[in-house]
């Protein structure tokens, strides 16, 4: 039986845990960057469904929300899974 140290498996794990943290910490700090600069620019999401920037409009509150910094947004991606026959 062939003797399998450890210590190497453990210093792998405990640097790729260093990694994932700190491409963590990266996209935190980038994400809130990106945020800020998004709610700072001054977005209408009243009007008519062809000229605003948002499908579901302004609902009301969505301006004045958003002129004291809350804004709601909710982003879908679709990817289709192109089955090979």
């Amino acid at each position: 039986m062939k003797n399998v140290s450890l210590n190497g498996f453990y210093d792998w794990a405990l640097t790729m845990r260093m990694i994932i943290k700190l491409a963590l910490f990266g996209t935190l700090a980038f994400s809130h960057t990106v945020q800020s600069d998004e709610t700072a620019s001054n977005v209408s999401y009243s009007g008519d469904l062809f000229s605003r920037t948002k499908l579901t409009g302004d609902w009301g509150i969505r301006d004045d929300m958003a002129e004291h910094g809350v804004t709601l947004d909710l982003n879908a991606n679709q990817v289709p899974h192109l089955a090979e026959f």
